[in-house]
């Protein structure tokens, strides 16, 4: 039987084939398996009030019960069949390579996985792994970047040439699309700086995220009509 921290925090004891029980706070889950990671993972919890909080009770301070915080003890890994389905996104201070082998198995499909972002032991890198767009990965690296003093390492093309994110496009004003069937070529389509007409004809005019120029390949217009009779 797991021991009591000494206010009265119950550890989670994790069991192969068993997926535990967890208290479920808020929308993101912050996980830890180092000291220097349990101090990082606090930090945070100072930060955003919508996460919770995980380390292994080792690491136990004695105020995790008055602090919402859920001590564990077993392998990590037997943790997050748990996390995956309940959290928005899940925040690893944890290696990237053994985040990847943990989560492999639970992946399903990038509609409905949780974005996942890691950060290193000393906190210098948060980088988003998982589900950046439609997860908010992308979002929540800044976010804890910014918490933490850190750098946000992105990878997603778009993000990185700081241009359209043609699945978010909009998404902030409520815009949803018709049909995602032409996502993946006009997304392609943006990120190697071919040609492609915005046609808008209402809706919020300030989408454009970015304080440079909208790349020239992107061209709007009031109707179908003037998109088609540009000049190819």
């Amino acid at each position: 039987m797991p021991g009591a921290a000494a206010d009265g925090a119950q550890p989670i004891a994790l069991q192969e084939g068993v997926i535990p029980a967890i208290s479920l706070n808020g929308d993101y889950a912050v996980v830890a398996i180092t000291k220097h990671g349990v101090e990082l993972a606090r930090r945070l919890q100072s930060t955003f009030s919508h996460a919770d909080v995980y380390y292994m009770s080792k690491f136990a301070r004695g105020d995790e019960a008055a602090k919402g915080i859920q001590l564990f003890e077993g392998s990590v890994r037997l943790l997050f069949p748990a996390l995956f389905p309940a959290y928005k996104g899940i925040i690893c201070i944890i290696s990237l390579g053994a985040v990847v082998r943990m989560i492999a198995p639970l992946l399903e499909d990038k509609k409905k996985d949780p974005g996942i972002v890691v950060i290193d032991d000393k906190g210098e890198h948060v980088i988003s792994v998982l589900s950046g767009h439609l997860g908010g990965a992308n979002e929540l690296t800044r976010e804890v970047a910014a918490a933490l003093g850190a750098r946000p390492v992105l990878t997603t093309a778009s993000d990185v040439q700081k241009t359209i994110a043609v699945d978010l496009f909009g998404r902030r004003f409520g815009w949803t699309w018709e049909s995602a069937d032409k996502l993946t070529p006009v997304s392609a389509s943006v990120v190697n700086e071919e040609r492609v007409a915005v046609v808008q004809e209402s809706g919020e005019p300030d989408w454009w995220l970015y304080d440079t120029p909208l790349p020239q390949t992107i061209r709007v217009y009031g109707d179908v009509r003037s998109a088609l009779a540009d000049d190819p």
